[in-house]
């Protein structure tokens, strides 16, 4: 278990390690080992080996503790975790002003409630993603991990990021005596660069992604390194900057500086314009970012455009996918994508009614026929 403990649905490590007690997840935060417990009333406490959780998020009935040298059992633990959770953020819809202080915990309600109100597809699926969150990770995490998501799926993913930060990253310890899991810091930049090799890669399973993980580092070292991905943050990140909308042709539907930045990740080896859009969304604070997946190009097609069918995902199409959800759901489209997202995960569609679902081209057809049309 390495950083990739704790991690959104849509990112490529999806795993909360839900081993300790129901409803109670650990992982990594920086060089933090932290572990999070959700409680049904706020009023108790929750203990493990005589520990108490002594630290609370006040919504939700959340509590959560810290391990590891960068623990403070204080203000910086709690400013580490709300920075993660992405809590600060506008707290009345896509078009608030306000923005609520650090470690101030806010709500998706009202942003949710007007995506309901003017979507039926996020009306439908919205009871059944309750709590989907698009958080805020650390850049070159979030950048190695997705590079790490091509072609692959969230167990094999789970699986390389974590066997980069046993073999590369700093050990940080066992949560308690007796634990068999030891938990390990994400690699810095320099540990991908001069320890990482192409061959040890390969031997661990990373196929022909061992050779953009190793060239993707010296790149990243060549603009500036982590500097370089944090300055990304500061390029139109703000929710009012991503109200500015493009006229550019090649640009359709999308605020100029979220291209900008989508394209320089792109300069990358290993990051096409969906790794980059998912390291926007998920570290870059562009929060209007839409991957395109074959997920979201389905929903795209099945409830928003039909005509979208049958084309090719060229950059321009993209950028029309990107423009509808844009053009639904404002500046924090990313964050309603994310719930719609989770609705079409095979995991999480096995949960939804029947009449929920998005039908799959052969269930398509099949409706179509069973509604009759005879002549």
């Amino acid at each position: 278990r390495g950083g990739v403990g704790i991690r959104a649905p849509s990112a490529p490590a999806a795993m909360l390690a839900a081993d300790l007690d129901p409803l109670c997840f650990a992982g990594v935060i920086g060089a933090r080992i932290v572990e999070v417990v959700q409680i049904p009333e706020m009023g108790s406490q929750w203990t493990k080996d005589s520990t108490p959780m002594h630290k609370k998020m006040e919504a939700g009935g959340v509590l959560f503790r810290c391990h590891g040298p960068d623990a403070d059992h204080g203000a910086g633990d709690a400013a580490a975790i709300c920075d993660y959770f992405n809590l600060a953020v506008p707290t009345k819809g896509a078009d608030a002003d306000v923005v609520v202080p650090a470690c101030e915990p806010c709500s998706l309600v009202a942003s949710g409630e007007k995506w309901r109100e003017g979507d039926e597809r996020y009306a439908a699926v919205a009871p059944y993603v309750v709590g989907a969150r698009v958080l805020r990770q650390p850049p070159l995490e979030c950048l190695f991990s997705f590079i790490c998501s091509s072609n692959n799926n969230i167990e094999r993913i789970t699986g390389m990021v974590n066997t980069l930060c046993r073999l590369y990253g700093k050990p940080l310890g066992r949560i308690y005596d007796g634990d068999e899991d030891e938990w390990f810091t994400f690699p810095t930049l320099d540990a991908l660069r001069e320890k990482v090799t192409e061959d040890d890669l390969r031997s661990n399973g990373f196929g022909y992604r061992a050779k953009y993980i190793v060239k993707a580092a010296s790149e990243l070292h060549d603009l500036g390194g982590e500097p370089y991905l944090l300055s990304l943050r500061d390029h139109g990140g703000s929710h009012t900057a991503m109200q500015t909308r493009s006229t550019a042709a090649d640009t359709e539907g999308q605020p100029q500086s979220y291209e900008e930045v989508l394209m320089a990740l792109t300069q990358l080896t290993g990051v096409g314009r969906k790794v980059s859009a998912c390291v926007c969304l998920f570290a870059l604070d562009q929060h209007c970012a839409i991957p395109v997946d074959t997920h979201v190009w389905q929903i795209a097609v099945a409830h928003y455009d039909a005509t979208l069918e049958g084309k090719t995902l060229t950059p321009r199409v993209d950028a029309a996918v990107q423009g509808i959800f844009y053009d639904k759901f404002g500046a924090y489209c990313g964050w309603a994508h994310n719930a719609l997202f989770l609705a079409e995960l095979h995991w999480k569609m096995k949960e939804l009614p029947e009449e929920v679902r998005t039908p799959t081209p052969q269930k398509k057809k099949r409706r179509l026929s069973d509604a009759g049309g005879g002549g």
